[in-house]
């Protein structure tokens, strides 16, 4: 609420408003009051007194009567609770789009009474894809005023204008179509940045991996002046790797740290069908990293990929059926004649949608308290199961994973021979269980992926499954 504290009718406004306090505040609304006029203005805000609501630092203008509380508790619950276009004034969208990728901007012009229902019913059509755009990084925004809508030389209202690191882009197509507006929004063509690595969120960059096949990936925190300098650079090479088929992005969502191990920032990575690879060199060299993407994308797909610890993380979240063969980098013949045996069955294991890939970096292995090496883990939606056969029987290993990624799936083969599986609880002794293969349809669910689990908890739930089986 912004007020002036010497006006009488804003104090009166005030403690009308104080009376929904308590109903704000049970529906995770925090509201304050300020009375600073250089800060009213900050966001063009003349009149006194005004209430805007922010949702994820987006503003958003109460346009009624204040006096009335029920009506203000009403609306913000509504802010609150449902998929509403935030109004904003000229100041409040300049910031916008100065500060945003993508903005989407309904100019609505002057609504009177005569062209209210008009107004609501393109706006109504707009709300209705919001979510789509919100999940393709688009933030949507509408405005009455016009000023900022001149500045950029619009003659016309409505109209809807995509602003692209500030740059706009005005829509030609019809205004009460709202899938032909989403295709628009949504589309690569309005959507592509000139010399820019275009910014998503995570569910862009998932929904990517899921799209295409060669897609580079420059994590970084946005305050860091480093990464800044990094992603000039590497913003030369941004039209020669598109030129080559891979799409070029870059994300600073925080809630990538939750879902990948990136630590530390900023890291570079290259992914090819999901496949994570990320760049040992120097980033400010950009030759060089358009170099290494080449290599990379005309390198065979016929040899298992080494990885590190947060590749094998990141690769653990993004697939399915992950085949890790650890090994120690003292483990010499023994160790390449495993490989040279494994590597022959690699093609028909990527046939069966399983990714093989070799690592020295034991930290997850460590966690899972497996000590012997070299060993082979098979991971099913994250969930490990250790090989305890002859690792030198190639075919052995891929049997045992079919059969696996068979129970997990329903698929109605049925293995011959049974599953010998060691458990440990962290405060018992290792037992050895025999595991045959189950006919009840219930066994087959759907695979989930899992956050990464504790070895103590991966032990429980294993236990708890070897009691039925034994």
């Amino acid at each position: 609420m912004f007020y002036d504290k010497d006006d009488k009718q804003d104090i009166h406004i005030l403690n009308s408003l104080e009376n929904i306090d308590d109903e704000c505040d049970s529906h995770g609304i925090l509201f304050v009051k300020i009375d600073d006029d250089n800060e009213a203005k900050e966001y063009g805000l003349e009149n006194l007194p005004v209430l805007i609501y922010f949702e994820n630092k987006v503003p958003s203008v109460y346009e009624g009567d204040l006096s009335i509380e029920e009506n203000v508790l009403k609306w913000l619950v509504e802010q609150r609770t449902t998929d509403t276009i935030e109004e904003v004034t000229d100041e409040m969208l300049e910031k916008l789009v100065s500060t945003h990728t993508y903005v989407a901007v309904y100019f609505s012009g002057p609504c009177d009474e005569t062209e209210e229902s008009s107004c609501s019913s393109i706006l109504a059509e707009l709300e209705s894809i919001d979510d789509d755009t919100d999940e393709a990084g688009i933030q949507m925004v509408t405005t009455e005023e016009q000023i900022f809508g001149k500045k950029i030389g619009l003659k016309s209202y409505p109209a809807l204008v995509m602003f692209r690191n500030g740059d706009p882009l005005v829509y030609k197509g019809s205004l009460t179509d709202e899938d032909e507006m989403l295709a628009w929004l949504t589309d690569e063509s309005t959507l592509e940045l000139p010399d820019r690595i275009e910014e998503v969120n995570l569910k862009m960059l998932q929904r990517l991996l899921d799209q295409q096949e060669h897609v580079v990936v420059f994590f970084y925190n946005a305050e860091d002046k480093k990464s800044q300098r990094i992603l000039q650079q590497l913003e030369n090479i941004d039209d020669e790797a598109d030129n080559e088929g891979m799409a070029f992005v870059k994300i600073s969502d925080s809630d990538m740290l939750r879902e990948y191990d990136l630590n530390p920032l900023p890291a570079l990575f290259y992914f090819r069908a999901k496949f994570p690879r990320i760049y040992p060199g120097d980033m400010h060299k950009e030759s060089n990293v358009l170099q290494w993407l080449l290599q990379l994308k005309k390198s065979p797909t016929d040899v298992i990929e080494e990885v590190d610890r947060r590749t094998l993380r990141m690769l653990l979240d993004e697939m399915d059926h992950v085949g890790v063969f650890f090994y120690e980098d003292t483990c010499s013949k023994q160790c390449t004649d495993i490989l040279h045996d494994l590597e022959t069955i690699d093609d028909e294991a990527e046939e069966e949608g399983i990714q093989m890939v070799k690592t020295t970096d034991l930290t997850i292995a460590e966690e899972l308290n497996i000590k012997d090496f070299p060993t082979f883990v098979y991971y099913q939606g994250g969930i490990p199961s250790l090989f305890k056969g002859d690792l030198a029987d190639e075919g052995g290993v891929l049997r045992w994973m079919r059969m696996i990624h068979t129970i997990s799936t329903g698929i109605e083969e049925k293995p011959t021979k049974c599953l010998l599986m060691t458990l440990k609880e962290e405060t018992k002794d290792e037992q050895e269980f025999r595991c045959c293969p189950a006919t009840m349809d219930v066994c087959a669910g759907p695979s989930k992926k899992h956050d990464q689990l504790r070895p103590s908890l991966v032990s429980s739930v294993m236990q708890k499954i070897a009691n039925v089986f034994k």
